[in-house]
């Protein structure tokens, strides 16, 4: 039986137009691409123009209008925002405070330099992102100051980001606390310990996969005209920097309140707070950085200046969670999932069906979260048809919700990645990275999806019942 389409939104001429928009956007990404653009304000116009077609290609404008609305005003959307505006405020106080030239000078003291730093900034990622849950979470926090903190150690810009945003996808995997997590074992009735401790194979051999790819990566890549360029904007750190180095007390309170299972919201927020209150302590901040006004109309300082960094992140996030509403009407979401149950004919058919309708749907849900919530009930149909037990279920779920679709540039978490780099590239002079190279160069995703389809392939890991 399959999932009946819902489809209040209907297109003019033919139905097929519904695809119009995801095939729209997804050309002005390779056109951005190819055209080599690094700004976010790329995407924009084109994102704007898609959705004012899309309106005028509908036989109910109205309602396409309301759906605009409706995806703006999903909840996913407004975490997203107020976490990516305490982000860049967050990110901001951490870069004046001095704590990139207290991480330089530690890393050249203890040898962590270039291709040793992208693997080891995708150890501490993951070790970050399996302690607070949330890939998310994890990209705020650390990009501010491993990035450039990286690049000036000699590290490739896109290889590092690649590697953070790979481990922030490794913790998102295999954390107890999260929210894919709980959401692909809680939808097929899994124990949540019980799907955690059977996916560390696959999530294991998906980090030594891309190791071994960063390795080969670090090798290949050559980073000595990045670095030399960021290098000639800043002075050698001395001793003395070291000192910025109590304001990482900040971040780790900001990590500590999400593995209490904090909100996130809340947890930058004690960030910026405990960063404001050590830094003027420590005498690595002074007033003046965190806040000024000069009349009549000059503003400024970390705060001012970390929170307007997010802007075109944050436009860009309208907009795309603005398509993700028409997508939703148009009833693209049950026609997937309607062709999914008719292609899981057998046992291994129906693995790869759950595996390619989450795989499919997080794109179109711009997040994993939504994606495996909508997907939660027709994965528990397939499986109990064809007796695929519920924590293999489960585990195919969450290795497809942090697979290979989930470097797509509009994803949330690349999207919140990509708006602390700006506060890096603005603050320090931190190269700008297009989104796409970062997500050709996250290796783990990548690799996740590899290990799923082979798991379905050889029977690895199956269970029945």
């Amino acid at each position: 039986m399959s999932y009946p389409v819902k489809a209040r939104l209907k297109f003019r001429w033919h139905p097929g137009l519904a695809f119009l928009p995801i095939v729209l956007f997804f050309s002005a990404v390779i056109w951005i691409t190819v055209s080599g653009l690094t700004s976010i304000k790329a995407y924009l116009a084109p994102l704007s123009l898609i959705l004012g077609v899309t309106i005028f290609l509908t036989k109910d404008r109205r309602l396409a209008c309301e759906s605009i609305i409706s995806g703006v005003s999903d909840r996913v959307l407004a975490t997203m925002l107020f976490a990516f505006l305490g982000a860049g405020a967050f990110g901001q106080l951490l870069v004046v405070s001095g704590l990139i030239d207290g991480l330089v000078w530690l890393g050249y003291a203890s040898g962590i330099e270039g291709s040793t730093f992208v693997i080891v900034s995708f150890f501490i990622s993951a070790l970050i992102a399996t302690g607070i849950g949330t890939s998310t979470g994890t990209c705020v926090t650390v990009v501010p100051v491993l990035y450039p903190a990286g690049v000036l150690l000699g590290a490739h810009p896109a290889l590092l980001l690649g590697a953070i945003y790979s481990g922030a996808r490794f913790g998102d995997n295999i954390a107890p606390i999260s929210d894919t997590t709980v959401a692909s074992a809680y939808t097929q009735g899994a124990d949540v310990g019980e799907v955690v401790a059977s996916r560390l194979k696959y999530a294991a051999s998906a980090a030594v996969i891309s190791i071994v790819l960063y390795v080969i990566a670090g090798f290949l890549l050559d980073t000595s005209d990045t670095t030399s360029a960021m290098q000639s904007l800043h002075d050698a750190p001395d001793s003395q920097s070291l000192r910025s180095l109590w304001i990482l007390g900040a971040p780790a309170l900001t990590v500590m309140m999400c593995i209490r299972g904090n909100s996130l919201i809340e947890a930058i927020w004690a960030g910026i707070f405990s960063a404001i209150v050590i830094g003027l302590v420590s005498g690595t901040l002074d007033l003046q950085q965190i806040y000024f006004i000069e009349s009549p109309t000059t503003v400024g300082g970390a705060l001012t200046d970390g929170i307007v960094a997010m802007r075109d992140v944050i436009f860009l996030a309208i907009f795309i969670m603005a398509l993700v509403g028409i997508l939703r009407e148009a009833g693209m979401l049950e026609s997937l999932t309607s062709t999914m149950q008719r292609f899981a004919s057998t046992p291994r058919r129906a693995e790869l069906a759950i595996f390619l309708l989450v795989s499919l749907m997080c794109p179109l849900c711009a997040s994993n979260t939504p994606a495996m919530l909508f997907s939660g009930s027709i994965v528990n149909q397939i499986g109990e048809k064809y007796k695929i037990h519920r924590t293999r279920r489960a585990n195919l779920m969450d290795l497809a919700g942090n697979g290979v679709t989930e470097n797509l540039p509009h994803i949330n978490t690349m999207l919140a990645l990509a708006g602390v780099m700006l506060v890096a590239h603005e603050t320090t002079g931190a190269p700008l990275v297009p989104i796409t190279q970062i997500g050709l160069l996250a290796f783990h995703p990548l690799a996740l999806s590899l290990v799923a389809l082979f798991a379905i392939i050889t029977g690895w890991g199956s269970r029945r019942g």
